[in-house]
């Protein structure tokens, strides 16, 4: 009987446990503050720890449950040029993030992380984990179709977006 008292209670935590994906576009950050604050990239990957820590706590994002749910990032990955990320990259592999290095094609702008991003995110739509939120850390407002399939699949979006970028979603 004792044993079943303690699968019960297992179920509950699990029922009560938020399953999220982030995934984060370290070069969208470094070229969003370039102009006005060119660390914040940088304190993004020294503070990793930090900061995931408070996203699952709650004090970051407040979790969609009310039921006291608390959120477990399941699945960390960060999509950076390895040129830009340089010794940063070591800070977020030892918060427990997967670096996919995204190196800036010639002739071109910008990286293919936000592509990186979107084929990501759809994959783990159909992972076996079922993944209840995607937490997209992104400067850039292009995410708007992912989150559109994201709803139409039921899951929770939280997105990250300042002035510029929050009108567009």
């Amino acid at each position: 009987n004792v044993g079943s008292g303690r699968g019960d209670a297992r179920a509950r935590m699990m029922a009560e446990t938020i399953k999220s994906a982030l995934f984060v576009d370290y070069d969208s950050f470094h070229r969003s503050q370039d102009d006005e604050n060119g660390d914040v990239a940088e304190r993004l990957a020294q503070t990793s720890v930090a900061w995931v820590s408070a996203i699952e706590s709650g004090k970051l994002i407040v979790p969609a449950s009310e039921n006291g749910a608390r959120r477990r990032v399941l699945i960390r990955r960060c999509y950076a040029d390895p040129g830009l990320l340089g010794l940063h990259r070591s800070a977020l592999i030892a918060s427990g993030f997967e670096v996919v290095d995204c190196p800036q094609q010639p002739g071109r702008k910008r990286n293919a992380a936000d592509l990186h991003m979107v084929i990501d995110t759809l994959d783990a739509l159909d992972h076996p984990a079922g993944y209840d939120e995607f937490i997209l850390l992104s400067a850039d407002a292009d995410f708007t179709p992912v989150l559109l399939r994201l709803r139409a699949h039921n899951r929770s979006t939280v997105i990250y977006g300042d002035e510029a970028v929050s009108g567009a979603y």
